[in-house]
């Protein structure tokens, strides 16, 4: 076997551990939850729930197929995707052989190989690395076509499967149409091909477009959903991070890799360099340099740079791997004996960061994905009779449900999108008549609830005990009262500071079993319009004064901070404080004070002490 022959093959099985590393240990997040359940069904039904999506239904099937062999573990699903990584790496290679020579297309192999990007999304169960497979897979086939190293027949039949089978996949497929086009035409402008040559070419786009057909309608349905407000960026900062997305991933910020990214830039600089036989950057370059810019100008052009869309842009990653590694290749062959350890310099820059995103991805909490998993461990170790689990954005059914399969209890919310403040109220009220305790997953709020009348009806007619971020995901945890006060049970007139008073406070029982959750409502009001937030701290103290248990945070559940709150103004927020499991029977006190974001509390005016004692309660078993 020939050297780069044994060198590729190293390759490939750096490639396959990159992607096999920890395949499973982080949760699916929410889209790879839908692929999970919708690969569960019959192919009719995937095909109807492609229809309502917005991705085409190809890399479904493919899953569906791969699950009954493999199973349905975290695993095997993702198994599929990291399959792909490793295709794309040997296509890569094979491009690189075909455009280049050895060296260059070994170079490009090994840049994808270890590219975050590329790894990132191989270890992802979605249909990236599909898409960016049949990128790759149909150009290379354009190439064949080009150079006409086999026969017309088979090359062109070859471009119009795979470019069919990746307009089946993503909708971002039509970037790489519209650079085979450019590069075809320009192609045959250049060796004046003849009109035999352009018919064929028009022959294949129209093939390609048959086989669409079918799905052409859903797609024009489709797309206006990407339609989004874009947020609002500058030119060059977005292309410097789209650079960085393409070199070394998401798991890195761009502020880290500043210098890198330059050194990145001048190994693409160096792949324009001309040949000796022309004045202009070799064909086959540009033609690169075409596949990766075109889908960024496009993606800017539809208003698409946002980080959500940003993996779209798989579909030239190859395009970005090729061009890198022919700039290596050109700066080695160009620069003498001196000048090659500022290459090799250059080059183990970039290496470093690279490994340092890989780390990221692999152990960096940071950047995991949001974890689904852990939500529902803690909702099954701390389950209670008379819970109910609330989906506040009802695409999260799917990625829940894959870990948390009972799902009598499981509630989707914000069906309508956007939620209105009437439907939220009449929703809530008809589950809060049903349910003791409310635990509810809180994500992606700005779509299904974007003025928040979920949790602002929440935090005023139940108590908020707690609440922890599994990475995008927020479980919030509330209690649900018997009855309501909307007036203090018992009043109060203490001062906190210059102007905040406590008028009073009403607790819902006074007898708690461990478990269970104390429920106080407190009446807040300003005298003087406040310029400071504070945050409130409930403490349950045993006799000995050690706190038991407790809860800090703004009042209102964080939605309605004292900076805010107007003179005369009657502020009613309402705390759920869990109570321990293994609480010792007793009486405990409640301790109620405020404090700022620099963690100085506000004294109480006419005492010594920063906080009120309320009520006693009696936990008893």
């Amino acid at each position: 076997m020939k050297r780069s022959l044994w060198i590729l093959l190293a390759i490939l099985v750096l490639s396959a551990a990159l992607r096999f590393f920890q395949l499973d240990a982080q949760s699916f997040w929410n889209d790879e939850g839908t692929s999970a359940r919708v690969a569960e069904r019959s192919l009719p039904l995937i095909t109807a729930a492609a229809i309502a999506d917005i991705h085409p239904p190809l890399y479904y099937y493919a899953l569906h197929f791969w699950r009954g062999l493999w199973g349905e573990s975290e695993f095997a699903l993702r198994g599929l995707s990291a399959i792909l990584g490793i295709v794309l790496v040997w296509l890569i290679y094979l491009l690189g052989h075909q455009l280049f020579d050895e060296s260059t297309a070994l170079i490009a192999a090994f840049a994808a190989a270890i590219n975050p990007f590329q790894v990132y999304y191989s270890q992802e169960a979605r249909m990236y690395m599909l898409l960016a497979v049949w990128a790759a897979a149909s150009t290379y086939c354009l190439v064949r076509c080009e150079r006409q190293e086999d026969t017309l027949r088979v090359s062109y039949i070859g471009y119009v499967l795979t470019a069919a089978a990746g307009m089946y996949t993503h909708y971002a497929f039509p970037f790489v149409l519209v650079v085979h086009n450019l590069v075809a035409v320009a192609w045959l402008a250049v060796r004046r091909a003849g009109w035999r040559r352009l018919a064929m070419w028009i022959g294949t786009q129209v093939a390609v477009v048959a086989l669409y057909l079918p799905w052409l309608g859903v797609a024009l349905q489709r797309l206006p959903e990407w339609q989004s407000p874009a947020p609002a960026y500058q030119l060059g900062p977005a292309l410097l991070d789209i650079l960085r997305w393409f070199a070394f991933g998401r798991t890195i910020p761009t502020a880290s890799v500043t210098i890198a990214l330059g050194a990145v830039g001048l190994f693409l600089l160096a792949s324009l360099i001309p040949t000796r036989s022309t004045l202009f950057a070799p064909p086959s370059t540009l033609s690169l340099l075409a596949w990766w810019l075109v889908p960024v100008a496009l993606t800017f052009a539809f208003g698409l740079y946002k980080e959500a869309y940003l993996k779209f842009l798989l579909v030239c990653s190859p395009a970005f791997c090729l061009l890198f590694a022919r700039g290596i290749v050109a700066a080695w062959q160009i620069a003498n004996k001196a000048l090659h350890a500022l290459v090799i310099l250059l080059v183990a820059l970039v290496a470093t960061f690279t490994i340092q995103s890989l780390s990221n991805l692999y152990s960096d909490p940071a950047y995991a994905r949001d974890d689904y998993r852990g939500i529902a461990q803690r909702i099954q170790q701390n389950s209670r009779p008379g819970d109910a689990i609330l989906l506040e954005a009802p695409n999260q059914w799917e990625a829940f449900t894959y870990y948390h399969r009972d799902d009598s209890n499981v509630i989707p919310l914000a069906r309508a999108r956007p939620v209105t403040e009437q439907a939220a109220a009449q929703e809530l009220s008809q589950i809060t008549a049903k349910y003791k305790r409310l635990l509810v997953l809180y994500w992606a709020e700005t779509e299904p609830d974007p003025n928040r009348h979920v949790e602002r009806w929440l935090n005023a007619n139940t108590f908020k005990a707690s609440e922890a971020w599994f990475g995008t995901v927020r479980l919030a945890v509330y209690a649900v009262p018997a009855a309501l006060s909307d007036k203090p049970d018992h009043a109060l007139d203490v001062r906190f500071g210059d102007a905040i008073q406590l008028k009073g406070y009403s607790l819902a029982g006074d007898t708690l079993a461990p478990g269970d959750m104390l429920q106080l409502a407190l009446f807040w009001q300003a005298n003087a319009p406040l310029t400071t937030r504070y945050k409130v701290f409930v403490h349950v103290l045993d006799a000995s004064d050690r706190i038991v248990a407790q809860i800090d945070r703004e009042p209102g559940g964080e939605l309605v901070p004292t900076t805010i709150w107007q003179p005369g103004q009657t502020i009613i927020d309402r705390y759920g404080v869990l109570i321990p499991p293994e609480a010792a029977p007793g009486r405990y006190r409640i301790a109620v004070g405020l404090y700022g974001f620099d963690n100085v509390r506000l004294n109480v005016r006419g005492a010594s002490g920063d906080q009120v004692l309320l009520g006693e309660i009696v936990v008893a078993r």
